[in-house]
This record gives structure tokens, C-alpha cells and sequence, in this order.
């Protein structure tokens, strides 16, 4: 089964070769934008859990420390019974609160899939050490007890002040871990940003190229055929109306025209080969009738010079009569011919004036299309630009965040020195201030990305901008191509309009070479009756050979201005090709 071979309309055509670019515009955004908030939704969530469980692991090493002091000032002794019973329950409620918190940041970690993280030089994992935590964790915790059962004012022991180290040591390898981990996300993520700017770069090429191959084939459909209806008209214009090769088109607007031009040549090409065809019979016809007047003129002179001897020549006179009266007839005959083929001449000029005056109402309705879409254009042309004012604000921002990010920075590394003034006691905030000064390179290196995003995108923009500006050129190329179109079309019109007139010319002169055939072959009966009737009425009968005579001459020069007219019509014939 043959395929069915899909055409698309004019319209259709120019509106896929402007949406097409903008489609694919919009579908690489969002597949940026979205793909863009999929990784920032990976990093906060990251973030939030490393940032919350290194936050935990810092309060619980608080609490911890905190415990030893209230363990410190209840082993110093001098205090009341009632300032040892707050510091006891302080001790023991910081004792609580930190494995409290270790506890939620291990839960936490478990959920986030933490718990089997080590250090780049460990073989520890998370989870190890978090259970041996626990287990000197609950040591420490006895020895404490058993410690403060003794109020004999004595110094902590060297192990447990060594298990208390080795305790807050895990939490620090804890948070250094985190730290690592962090680290190594966010070098991933910018490993994923890099791959993923290089996929959207090739994705972006490979659009460009989409766009660029089908522009091309359909300017190159559009142009094909309007130069072939260019190359058509013309030949109609310069006379030449032979057959043409078929021309492969679509069922679009300008296919519909270049049939309807077809459709014209060949309709003029049929009238012209008729006419050629009935003024080649014309031409026969009336030199036969100049044959046939000169005979007549002779056979007149012949009858005026014979005159005096009637009785002799009567008869001589008799046939001569009888010869122009047959000859007038033929004459008739071929009169009545010419004016049914001019009648039918007269018929195909009016219907291809017809054609014409169709075809130059559909290239008019072909230009106002084609004005149509050039304001499409143009509006298009501002929708872009507008875009690309957008773009530069976002990049404005952007730069806000850069100078907001590095004032953040400056103000945490402010905060980390006076944190380093304060000593032991300024040791979390130090922590504090390095997670803000990471936030704040965070932020930078984000603005950083958007700055380079709004780069290619007004890149991008420019690069449409370019398209649609060749876009409206191409239009403008069309319009003047139709404008040549519209005035072969007047043209046409101008040399149909003129062989009209004089086909019009050619039926008033038949029309008068029939009435005055009519008449000679009366008067030529009458001749002939009077010649058999009476031999005696010479005054009669010269009269009548006179008058006779006047009218040859009347039909001799009719007969030459039929062949004038004949050879002005097969002049303006022969300037068309048909064959």
C-alpha cells in the first residue's frame, strides 16, 4: 500500500518554523530549572541533617563538659547542702541530656544512612564509634557515682579523666566525620553540576541544530516553489506557454497557485493554438475571396467593354454572372465561417481573463499572509528581548547574593577570632562561625552558578533574537517575490485584454462582409435575369455591370483589410510558443 505523503498548509509551515524555537526554549528551561531544584532539595536536605546532627554531637560534648565541672565543684567540697544538692542535679540532668542527644543525632544518622561513614585515614565507622561511646559513656557515668559516694575532696583519678578525654574524642571524630562527609557531597554535587552543565550544553547544540535543519527544508520548500511560479509566470509573460516537466509541490497555498498558473498557461495555450488554427482558415478564405473579386472586376470590365456587342458577349456576360454569383456564395460561406470562430474566440479570451483575474485574488490573499506574519514575527522578536531584560535582572541579584555572601563571610571569620579570644569557653561558637563561613562560600559558589546560567541563557536569547531577524528577512524576500508575481499577473492580464479587443474588431468587420455579400449576390441575380430577359436594355445592362463593378471593388477592399487584420492576428499569434 502506497504511503500517504503528509502536507502541511502554508500557515502550518511558518507557525512550526516560529513555535519550533520557542518550545524548544522552554522545554530546555525547565528541564534546568527542575533539575536545578532537585539537586539544591539534595544539598538542603543534606545540610539540615549534617548540620542537626553535628549540632546534637556539639551540645552533647557541652553537656558533657558541663557535667565534669559540676563533678569538679561538688568533689572541691565548701559548698552548702543545699549548692551541692543543684550542682548534683545539674551534673546528672548534663549526664542525661548528653546521651539524650547522642541519641537523637544517632537516629538521625541511621535515617540519613550515616552510621557506616568512617574517616579517610579511619577504619571507624560512625556506628562503632557511637557504641563504644556508650559503652565508656556508662563507665565514666559509674565512676562518677562511685567518685561522689566519696566526699574526701580528692582529685579525679587519671582514668577517668583519660575515659572523659577519649569520650569527647569520639565526638569529635564524630563531627570530623560529618565534616568529611559534607565535604565529599558537595564535591559530588559540583561534579553533577559540571556533567549536568555539559548535558544541557549539548542538549542546547543539538536543539540549535534541530531548529537550524528544519528551517532550512521548509525555506527551502517555500522557495522552490514560489521560483518555479516565478519562472512560469515569466515564460507566460515572454509568450512561451509550451508544456513543462511536473514539478513535485505540496497541497499548500502556494501548491494551489502554481496549479491554478498551470491551469492558466494551458487554458492560453488551447486559445492561442485555436486561434492560430481559425486564422490560418481566415487567411485561406480571404485570399480566395481576393481571387474571386479580381475575376469579377475582369468579368465586369470585360461585360463595359463588350458592351456594343451585346448580342455577342450576352451570353459571355451570362456565365460570367452565373461564376460571381457561385463565387459570391463561397464567399458567404467562409464569411459565416470566421464569425463562428471568432464567436469562439470572443468565448476563450473571456473565460482565461476569468483565470487571470482568479489567480491575482489568490496572490492577494497570499501577500496579506504573508504581512500577517511578519507582525507575528516582530511581536515574537519583543517577547525575546523581554526575556532577556528578565535575564539581566536575575543576574543583578545575583550579584546581591555574591556581595551579601562575602560580607557573611568576613563577619563569621570576625566571629572565629574573637571565639579563638575566648578560649575553652568560645570553642562551640568557633564551630558555629565555621558552619556559617561554609553557608557563606555555599552561597557564594550558588550565586556564582546563577551568574553563569543567566550568562547562557542570554546567550540563548541572543542566539533567537538572530533566528528571528533572518526569520523576518526571509519574509520580506517572499513578499518582493509575490510583488514580481502580481505584476506577471497584470501583464498577462494587459495581452489577453488587448487580443479580446481585437477579436472584437475581426467579428464587427465579418459582420460587415456578410451584409455586403448578401448584397452582391442580389445584385448579381438581378444582373443575370436581366442578361437572359433582354438583349435590347444595354443602358440597363451597363448601368448594372457598372454597378457591379463599384461593388467588386467595395469587396476587394474589404478582402484586403480582412487580410490586413489576419496577418496583424497571426503576428500577435506567433509570438507565443504552444508547441
Amino acid at each position: 500500500m502506497k504511503k500517504r505523503r503528509i502536507s502541511l498548509s502554508l500557515r502550518a509551515k511558518l507557525l512550526l518554523l516560529m513555535s519550533l524555537p520557542i518550545l524548544m526554549y522552554a522545554g530546555s528551561n525547565v528541564y534546568i530549572l527542575s533539575k536545578y531544584g532537585a539537586d539544591m532539595s539534595n544539598a538542603n536536605a543534606l545540610f539540615e541533617q549534617t548540620n542537626e546532627i553535628t549540632t546534637n554531637v556539639l551540645n552533647a560534648d557541652r553537656d558533657l563538659y558541663q557535667s565534669l565541672s559540676a563533678y569538679q565543684l561538688l568533689k572541691s567540697g565548701g559548698m552548702s547542702q543545699d549548692r551541692a544538692s543543684l550542682a548534683q542535679e545539674d551534673m546528672l540532668a548534663n549526664v542525661k541530656q548528653a546521651s539524650e542527644r547522642l541519641q537523637k543525632a544517632e537516629e538521625i544518622a541511621n535515617s540519613a544512612g550515616m552510621m557506616e561513614l568512617k574517616k579517610s585515614d579511619g577504619d571507624t565507622t560512625v556506628q562503632e564509634i557511637i557504641a563504644s561511646f556508650r559503652e565508656n559513656f556508662k563507665v565514666w557515668v559509674d565512676d562518677l557515682g562511685s567518685s561522689l559516694a566519696v566526699s574526701d575532696g580528692t582529685a579525679p583519678n587519671e582514668d577517668f579523666m583519660n575515659r572523659f578525654i577519649e569520650l569527647r574524642g569520639s565526638l569529635n571524630t564524630i563531627g570530623e566525620i560529618l565534616e568529611e562527609y559534607a565535604g565529599a557531597q558537595s564535591e559530588l554535587s559540583k561534579k553533577q553540576l559540571e556533567d549536568f552543565k555539559l548535558q544541557s550544553y549539548i542538549g542546547i547544540a543539538a536543539c540549535v541544530i534541530a531548529i537550524g535543519v528544519v528551517s532550512f527544508f521548509i525555506i527551502r520548500n517555500l522557495y522552490r516553489v514560489v521560483g518555479y511560479m516565478i519562472s512560469l509566470t515569466r515564460a507566460v509573460a515572454d509568450g512561451d506557454l509550451r508544456p513543462r516537466p511536473a514539478f513535485k509541490r505540496g497541497n499548500d497555498e502556494l501548491g494551489k497557485i502554481a496549479d491554478s498558473i498551470e491551469t492558466m498557461a494551458s487554458s492560453l495555450r488551447g486559445l492561442i493554438g485555436t486561434i492560430s488554427e481559425n486564422a490560418d482558415h481566415v487567411s485561406a478564405s480571404s485570399k480566395q475571396m481576393q481571387l474571386t473579386s479580381k475575376q469579377s472586376t475582369e468579368a465586369a470590365s470585360s461585360v463595359a467593354v463588350d458592351i456594343q456587342s451585346v448580342s455577342d458577349g450576352m451570353e459571355s456576360q451570362t456565365r460570367g454572372a452565373e461564376e460571381s454569383a457561385r463565387a459570391i456564395v463561397e464567399m458567404a460561406v467562409g464569411i459565416a465561417r470566421v464569425a463562428e470562430n471568432t464567436s469562439s474566440i470572443s468565448e476563450y479570451s473571456t473565460a482565461t481573463s476569468q483565470k487571470a483575474e482568479q489567480g491575482q485574488q489568490q496572490i492577494d490573499l497570499l501577500v496579506s499572509q504573508m504581512q500577517g506574519i511578519k507582525s507575528v514575527i516582530q511581536s515574537l522578536s519583543g517577547i525575546v528581548d523581554s526575556l532577556n531584560e528578565r535575564s539581566r535582572e536575575i543576574g543583578q541579584i545575583a550579584e546581591q547574593i555574591t556581595s551579601f555572601s562575602n560580607q557573611t563571610n568576613i563577619l563569621s571569620l570576625n566571629a572565629s577570632i574573637e571565639a579563638a579570644r575566648a578560649g575553652e569557653h568560645g570553642r562551640g561558637f568557633t564551630v558555629v562561625a565555621g558552619e556559617i563561613r561554609n553557608l557563606a562560600a555555599a552561597s557564594l559558589q550558588s550565586a556564582t552558578t546563577i551568574n553563569e546560567l543567566v550568562a547562557a541563557t542570554q546567550g540563548e536569547v541572543a542566539s533567537a533574537t538572530g533566528v528571528m531577524t533572518k526569520t523576518l528577512t526571509e519574509v520580506e524576500q517572499g513578499s518582493k517575490l509575490l510583488a514580481n508575481v502580481t505584476e506577471s499577473f497584470t501583464q498577462i492580464r494587459g495581452s489577453i485584454e488587448s487580443i479580446a479587443s481585437q477579436i472584437h474588431d475581426n467579428s464587427a468587420i465579418t459582420e460587415q462582409m456578410s451584409a455586403s455579400s448578401e448584397q452582391v449576390s442580389a445584385t448579381m441575380e438581378q444582373s443575370a435575369h436581366t442578361a437572359q430577359l433582354t438583349l435590347d436594355s444595354t443602358r440597363s445592362v451597363a448601368a448594372a455591370t457598372e454597378e457591379q463593378l463599384a461593388l467588386m471593388e467595395d469587396i476587394t477592399s474589404a478582402a484586403d483589410q480582412l487580410q490586413r487584420i489576419v496577418s496583424q492576428l497571426t503576428e500577435s499569434v506567433t509570438s507565443f510558443k504552444v508547441k
